[in-house]
């Protein structure tokens, strides 16, 4: 199964989003932190207004699905509500990437970057949940 969401928000430069998402099976039933491979999970980000829009400038791989990044497990076993604005219903993967080790300049406003979460799943092969973020600029950044 391979499914590809793609969530649109804005962000400030120089500050590092917090990414939520409703991740489900071909059933539309939420996943668990069983159903994606320990260490399976890959974070790719791209400065789609780079130089090199197809290369990644930053990536984070082995990341754990039972790991707790930022106060939360990348993915968790029930559907969270806390932070989550788009219905009753809720998230159950989050994440807070550091993002030092961009270069500078894609951090800077009026730059678009896309993220790309990549999941093994225990059944089924892979998913991805994809997010695009315009960078606002700030006058005292």
């Amino acid at each position: 199964m391979s499914e590809i969401l793609l969530i649109r928000e804005p962000i400030e430069e120089d500050v590092s989003p917090t990414f939520f998402a409703r991740l489900v099976n071909g059933y539309g039933v939420a996943l668990v932190r069983s159903d994606v491979v320990a260490n399976g999970v890959t974070l790719r980000c791209y400065d789609l207004s780079g130089d090199n829009p197809n290369t990644a400038v930053l990536t984070l791989s082995s990341l754990d699905p039972s790991t707790t990044y930022s106060g939360h497990a990348l993915m968790e076993d029930t559907l969270q509500t806390t932070a989550w604005t788009k219905d009753n219903i809720g998230w159950n993967l989050t994440y807070t990437p550091d993002i030092s080790g961009l270069s500078t300049s894609a951090s800077y406003g009026g730059h678009e970057l896309r993220w790309e979460f990549e999941l093994m799943l225990a059944v089924g092969g892979k998913m991805w949940a994809t997010f695009q973020t315009p960078v606002r600029s700030m006058k005292s950044s």
